[in-house]
């Protein structure tokens, strides 16, 4: 019997320090630095930062957040779009040794007021497109005192609210500001977790692990490059590209959310050499129309997450080298191919990157066979390249890191070579449009209709490569509220990408003797006879 374990390499003599790995420093060695009036960020069809203009700015908000209070250890919630201040408020919470919450711009009721609490933030910042968001919710966030809003709209709190809410241009705008800073052992933010078994987790994220993960996907892009980013800050995804090309003194071109149309002037308007795409992008970009100028793009290298079934068609068409990963918020990105060799095949994630260590074993935490499927756990060589734990949850912590691996809850199986191959999630979550979603979340919603008795999702399989949401639902009388109505209601509840496209309506759910709805039995099945298409409702 075989089994496989990819060693950690030895660990390296020089040591790491805060001014190569925490922003708010690298912003300033940039700012002082030959860099310092070259451009670092423009978002498409905007404005551009230099790197001495970001730190200038940085400088400007750490001002204006201790002028509010805010101090070492305290979490500061930020609600905002893809934009210069998402980078530049985290250098200034950094700076100040407070810590960022970057709160998904989707985020609606219970699950929006759960991150607020479960976080601890006193003070907000937000743009004000997502004011009422919040107001509809913060009668349930007690420890939340201060909102700063960003934008035109009058900075007016509800009756209800007994908090102080001001307009960020009527804070300080000094630029000199004093903080105790952070190392890079210290939580860089807390990233919350789509919650795929219950509430969402807060992963705290020590800016070791920002800077270990990004090196291993990236450790050849530099200062002469420039990297595409048309996903929300709010998620390691996108921010980490970001803070990727400020360590390399590159640029970044910004866009708030993927466009298919846009995509590829977007590519020539901003001269950019790198992006990331997450397989659903990259199914729409494959499956328009061919075009001449496919392969005359200045864009060189994609990270592809995960692959699409065509990675090698895709790569010719579009005169692109791909590479992969499997990644998480916990740990980064400890598996990854086609970056210092060819990539495998379109199946693969890749190998162990450096300093990591991962194995696939079996519920007793035993390796199983070389071949054999098994769920992926992993550790490092170096402290603080991982998460350092869930933020406020001690026991989902040690559930996760127990016998000294970090338990990823994904099923994985590896070959001879040291390649590992993803197989299906184990947690009981749906993956649509590039985003994890939480049943449990899903399902909540749903249920707070008063006409919905029960209610379960599961994912299908979508023609984009990942999946569609199927809602079975259980009505608790015979006339029952139609599907348009059930989104209509979903809309002012959760995340417009959480919404299922199919619904069932059916008598009773599968389930277990200990009440369980039982999934796997609903996902066998799929798409009955009588589920409703949303996508085919016809025109009111």
């Amino acid at each position: 019997m075989t089994y496989h374990s990819s060693p950690a390499p030895a660990t390296p003599t020089s040591r790491r320090c805060k001014e190569t790995i925490v922003l708010p420093y690298v912003l300033q060695a940039q700012a002082n630095g030959p860099n310092a009036d070259r451009e670092f960020m423009r978002m498409v069809g905007g404005d551009a930062r230099t790197f001495r203009q970001a730190h200038e700015w940085s400088q400007i908000w750490a001002a204006r957040l201790q002028q509010l209070g805010v101090e070492k250890g305290d979490r500061v919630a930020v609600l905002l779009p893809t934009s210069f201040a998402s980078v530049e408020l985290w250098s200034a919470i950094t700076w100040l040794g407070a810590i960022e919450v970057p709160i998904h711009s989707e985020l609606k009721g219970s699950m929006l007021a759960h991150v607020l609490n479960n976080s601890g933030a006193k003070l907000a910042v937000l743009a004000d497109r997502y004011i009422d968001s919040l107001w509809k919710v913060c009668e349930d966030v007690p420890e939340l005192t201060t909102v700063v809003v960003i934008g035109d709209q009058p900075a007016t709190s509800p009756a209800q609210w007994h908090g102080t809410v001001i307009n960020a241009l009527d804070l300080s705008h000094e630029r000199i500001v004093d903080g105790p800073g952070a190392d890079y052992w210290d939580t860089a933010a807390i990233i919350y977790t789509s919650g795929t078994t219950g509430p969402a987790k807060g992963v705290t994220m020590p800016w070791g692990q920002m800077e270990a993960g990004l090196h291993g996907l990236f450790p050849d892009i530099g200062d002469d490059q420039c990297f595409y980013v048309p996903l929300p800050l709010h998620h390691i995804a996108g921010l980490g590209m970001v803070y990727r090309m400020a360590v390399r003194g590159g640029r970044v071109y910004l866009r708030e959310k993927f466009s298919a149309t846009e995509y590829w002037a977007d590519i020539a308007d901003g001269g950019c050499t790198a992006t990331i795409l997450m397989a659903t992008m990259a199914e729409v970009l494959w499956k328009r129309d061919p075009s001449p100028e496919d392969s005359s793009t200045p864009l060189r290298t994609v990270l592809m997450s995960p692959q699409i079934s065509n990675v090698a068609e895709f790569e010719k068409r579009f005169d692109v080298k791909v590479r992969t990963n499997f990644g998480m918020t916990e740990v980064g990105a400890p598996i990854v191919g086609g970056v210092r060799e060819p990539l495998a095949n379109g199946t693969t994630s890749g190998k162990v990157c450096e300093h990591f260590e991962c194995r696939v074993v079996d519920a007793n935490d035993e390796p199983v066979p070389v071949g054999e499927v098994g769920e992926l756990v992993v550790r490092t060589a170096l402290p603080w390249m991982i998460t350092s734990g869930y933020w406020a949850d001690d026991a989902r912590t040690r559930s996760a890191m127990r016998n000294q691996w970090f338990h990823t809850g994904d099923g994985f199986r590896q070959d001879a070579d040291g390649n590992f191959y993803f197989v299906d999630r184990m947690k009981d979550t749906i993956r649509r449009r590039g985003e994890n979603i939480s049943s449990f979340h899903l399902e909540a919603a749903v249920l707070e209709h008063p006409d919905i008795a029960d209610c379960a999702v599961v994912g299908v399989a979508s023609d984009m490569g990942e999946q569609e949401i199927h809602a079975l639902v259980v009505p608790k009388h015979e006339s029952h509220p139609g599907v348009r109505d059930l989104i209509e209601f979903l809309r002012e509840r959760i995340a417009g990408f959480m919404i299922p496209r199919y619904w069932t309506f059916v008598d009773e759910l599968p389930k277990t003797a200990t009440h369980r709805v039982q999934k796997s039995s609903l996902r066998d099945e799929g798409l009955r006879a009588d589920t409703i298409d949303a996508t085919q409702l016809p025109a009111r």
